[in-house]
């Protein structure tokens, strides 16, 4: 038996996928970092999506044993569990906004530049390479349950890994145990469910809400996280721009994306980078947290390029050089207390530009 050592789950069993393991389009992810910001940016210790996919795999084992439609294809689900991340870019979702103009396609369809190398080892596995595509991009690799606020195994595992390579989790005193949920899924059709009967199913889905709202709170929507991808988007966006990112950068490691953006392409985007790796300072000018956005400041928070868009047009009425500034909105998914607005935008920039909040404020 063939395990691997987890911060979430003692020990997984790898020996189903074990030849996936060694292929380099699977180990390229130990280099892919579960945040959209690699450990060079921030100073702090973050799991891979290697990592991550292994502890998905995990899940997937559970539910085969203790769903009887799944026990007959425990190969095919660890396999597009191990494989889902595997057509991430570098940087994650921040890239993946670019990858999807440049070549159409968002990560999990993207998984087939990785299946192609690997139908050797699939193939030893009894598995074809389109079978698991089917199973990532839809089928069985899908929700446990319907609705609007949908658990699956993915979000299982990197809420409560995110949560403890943050600060915010003790793993000693996991407050819902993945395990448990994926052994309590069931198939109807081609769908998974949790069933909502068991009092002890609810309690843990109601943890697991409450874990992944204070993760998106209290680190993802902080200063700290949405400072710097802010300026790594906006230095993505210049490159963007420039045509600077051609297919093959999506193929790239978060190290070697890295040292492409200071290497090979303009100056603003170089100097945004050796920045972030300089971990300078930057101030923020503008803050909205709101559930009821103007137009312009929702289609901002629902179109990141427009964000870019929107920089471009500050520095130029400002006289303020590309690289001095970054402005970030989203549309928070995870927050579902009153208390947590659905749309976030801030403004960080060099200290000491002629900007202020009322300034700012006709843009959004």
């Amino acid at each position: 038996m063939a395990q691997i050592a987890d911060i979430l789950y003692g020990k997984i069993d790898v020996s189903a996928v074990r030849p996936l393991l060694k292929c380099p389009a699977v180990s390229r992810l130990s280099d892919i970092s579960l945040s959209v910001l690699p450990e060079t940016f921030t100073g702090m210790k973050m799991a891979s999506r290697l990592e991550h996919s292994i502890g998905v795999c995990g899940l997937a084992q559970i539910a085969c044993k203790k769903c009887p439609k799944l026990d007959k294809i425990p190969n095919l689900l660890q396999a597009a569990a191990l494989l889902h991340d595997a057509g991430s870019p570098p940087f994650s979702h921040l890239s993946e906004i670019f990858m999807k103009e440049v070549f159409g396609k968002t990560h999990e369809e993207n998984v087939d530049f990785a299946l192609n190398s690997l139908k050797e080892p699939l193939s030893k596995m009894g598995l074809s390479q389109k079978e698991v595509e089917e199973a990532i991009n839809g089928g069985l690799f899908g929700a446990l349950n319907g609705g609007k606020e949908e658990i699956d195994l993915d979000n299982l595992d990197n809420t409560l890994r995110y949560g403890i390579y943050t600060g915010q989790i003790d793993p000693k005193k996991l407050p819902y145990s993945p395990e448990f949920l994926a052994g309590s899924a069931i198939l109807k059709g081609r769908r998974w469910q949790i069933p909502n009967g068991s009092k002890e199913v609810i309690s843990q889905i109601q943890e697991y809400h409450k874990v992944r709202q204070k993760v998106y709170n209290e680190f993802v929507y902080s200063d700290f996280n949405l400072s710097k991808s802010a300026f790594l988007f906006n230095a993505l966006f210049l490159a963007f721009r420039n045509e600077e990112l051609g297919k093959r950068f999506f193929s790239l490691t978060d190290t070697k994306a890295v040292s492409y953006l200071l290497e090979n392409c303009s100056q603003n985007t170089s100097k945004i980078i050796r920045r972030l790796l300089e971990k300078k300072e930057v101030f923020k000018y503008f803050e909205v947290w709101t559930k009821e956005p103007s137009a312009r400041l929702k289609s901002v928070c629902q179109n990141p390029l427009k964000a870019g868009k929107v920089c471009e047009e500050i520095c130029g009425d400002f006289g303020i050089k590309p690289y001095e500034l970054a402005v970030y909105g989203t549309k928070s998914s995870a927050c579902k207390g009153d208390a947590s607005p659905e749309y976030i935008l801030k403004v960080f920039g060099e200290p000491g530009l002629n900007l202020n909040h009322s300034k700012l404020g006709q843009y959004f």
